[in-house]
């Protein structure tokens, strides 16, 4: 289980800052002023990611909660959503204008950090039906 949290450890610290730093750089190119701190927003889904994978990586060893694993992912995801939406409300319902390009970075961040976390999820999903047989 070590192992497994290091990996995540590695892997959403790998994301944040490849993810981060390629993304500041192409901004730059592109928007002079940014009404949001992309390293903050970074930093949430990176932290956040961590902590579903490694709640559900517990909650696998469950014996209770194994069959309802995808449910509580799902929750899990919504549930990231809105304190996302929380914290960084005043983005969403501020009186800030938001172009274009300010709403793609802000998705941009969700959908990196998805990928690896779904991936993450099924490993552990796919490991409890292996385990079931």
């Amino acid at each position: 289980m070590i192992k497994t949290l290091l990996t995540y450890i590695f892997v959403f610290g790998l994301l944040f800052t490849i993810g981060y730093h390629v993304h500041e750089y192409l901004l730059k190119e592109q928007v002079d002023f940014m009404p949001f701190s992309l390293k903050a927003i970074y930093i949430f889904h990176a932290i956040f990611s961590f902590l579903i994978c490694t709640f559900l990586l517990l909650i696998s060893k469950k014996d209770k909660l194994k069959d309802q694993l995808g449910f509580l992912y799902l929750g899990t995801f919504v549930f990231k959503l809105v304190v996302f939406a929380m914290i960084f409300s005043a983005l969403f319902f501020g009186d800030l204008q938001l172009t274009l390009k300010h709403k793609v970075s802000l998705l941009i961040p969700v959908f990196i950090f998805l990928v690896p976390e779904a991936y993450f999820i099924v490993k552990i999903l796919s490991k409890l039906n292996t385990d079931k047989k």
